[in-house]
């Protein structure tokens, strides 16, 4: 029966598909790279020319760099790690960390897997609650911020009070960064 249904569909299928090679090159204006991936897909040992050579100069003053706080090497891994997750689809770094925070504050609320976390190990840790109760906080945001977004798009009273709370926000976030109270 699944044959039969299969054989209909491609036969059904064919007439729409394109067999003939386009020649005309793809119109690439436009287009706007907003991410990419380096990775590394080998080594090669690079032989230089015999001739005149250029050394970069030694490092002369010691003591200049600054120290990486642990925050940021720790942030930045996470968002490596976020971007191999969520790569191609046009995310910033700013919405897969907040991403990755809403769903960090639905689980805090889960008492029980918090206890499970605070008294065991890692892997004692997953093989509780945790697994369940990342996939619900998912579910949860995900229903919440659709809901959230249905009412500011829907009602143009809400959609007002909800920008200028916003306005607010972003306003003492600017005021905290020049240092003005």
């Amino acid at each position: 029966m699944e044959l039969e249904q299969l054989c209909v569909y491609a036969r059904h299928l064919l007439p729409l598909l394109r067999t003939e090679i386009l020649s005309d090159p793809v119109d690439l204006t436009g287009v706007v790279l907003t991410h990419y991936r380096a990775k590394e897909q080998g080594k090669a040992k690079l032989v230089l020319e015999d001739g005149e050579v250029e050394y970069l100069a030694p490092v002369s003053d010691i003591g200049q760099g600054k120290a990486r706080d642990d925050e940021d090497v720790w942030l930045s891994e996470i968002i490596a790690k976020l971007n191999d997750l969520f790569a191609g689809e046009a995310l910033t770094d700013k919405d897969m960390v907040n991403y990755m925070q809403t769903i960090a504050d639905k689980v805090r609320e889960n008492d029980t897997v918090m206890d499970q976390l605070k008294n065991n190990t890692r892997e004692q840790a997953l093989l509780g609650d945790f697994s369940k109760a990342m996939l619900d906080a998912v579910l949860e945001s995900r229903g919440a911020h659709e809901k959230q977004a249905v009412k500011v798009l829907s009602n143009e009273a809400v959609a007002k009070s909800f920008g200028d709370l916003l306005l607010d926000v972003l306003l003492r976030g600017l005021q905290k960064q020049s240092g003005v109270k």
